[in-house]
């Protein structure tokens, strides 16, 4: 669903998912385009306060969907 935003606009669909479930964990896979990319610069930055602000039961899953999973996590 994120590439269906569009590379330009996925942050965008990021904050749509915030948006659509605002309690609760919710998983999001980050990895369309670039996940480090998606990890630090959109994640980490542009929408970390709407990260931050979700409460404890709230967690969110930034989630790979492709390559090698471990070398991802070590990343």
């Amino acid at each position: 669903t994120i590439i269906s935003w569009g590379k330009s606009r996925e942050k965008d669909a990021f904050e749509c998912l915030l948006d659509q479930f605002p309690s609760g964990p919710v998983a999001v896979v980050s990895d369309s385009y670039d996940i480090f990319k998606a990890c630090k610069h959109i994640w980490g930055d542009k929408l970390k306060e709407r990260v931050m602000e979700r409460s404890e039961d709230s967690a969110l899953i930034i989630r790979p969907d492709s390559g090698d999973p471990a070398q991802t996590l070590i990343e």
